[in-house]
């Protein structure tokens, strides 16, 4: 990946941490993309481009990816930014190997966010309906049926993942400190 390395042991951990996901029947990992895959905030109207953030994706993520979509694991991104292009160039860019295309990203783009406040009446229940239409998406395209504790929602909003688990999904937040190790440590208490 360009501007990250990854040691051998780095890989390791990384797959040691999907075999993990895969023993408890997680299927989906959903992702947050400010402060979360990436450890700065767009604001939701970043300017310098994808190349300039790429720089900024975490490097846990950068070997956890990867080792994700290889396993067939789906791989997600649930956030309130309204660039989802912008998502999708640094995705590509930052995993130039892997079939990002496979990535859904559920973006808070205007259409959708007033399509949401008709459905739910003006409530927003963190990133419940993030997950609602990506898993719709993933059921369109490859007919995948998954149920609400086999997604792992990683958000650095402790709001969001508190919904999360009330609506059955584990969560875990994500911290400035993020590594592989602490992912590991938490996938290992589900």
């Amino acid at each position: 990946m360009p501007g990250v390395t990854s040691t051998a042991s780095e890989a390791q951990k990384a797959e040691h941490v999907v075999t993990m996901l895969l023993e408890k029947n997680i299927k989906m990992l959903a992702l947050d993309f400010d402060q979360t895959l990436i450890s700065v905030h767009t604001g939701g109207s970043w300017r310098q481009g994808a190349k300039s953030l790429v720089q900024h994706v975490r490097p846990c993520f950068a070997v956890l990816i990867p080792a994700m979509l290889r396993h067939n694991l789906f791989v997600t991104i649930a956030t309130y930014s309204k660039q989802p292009e912008l998502i999708q160039e640094v995705l590509q860019q930052a995993f130039p190997d892997s079939p990002t295309e496979k990535i859904v990203i559920q973006a808070s783009t205007r259409e959708w966010m007033e399509q949401q406040q008709r459905d739910s009446g003006g409530e927003i229940l963190g990133k419940e309906g993030h997950i609602a239409a990506i898993i719709t998406e993933l059921y369109q395209r490859t007919h995948a049926i998954i149920h609400p504790e086999e997604i792992l929602l990683l958000d650095d909003n402790l709001d969001n993942v508190r919904t999360a688990v009330e609506f059955r999904h584990r969560g875990f937040q994500i911290k400035d400190d993020v590594s592989l190790d602490s992912i590991k440590r938490y996938v290992n208490c589900i």
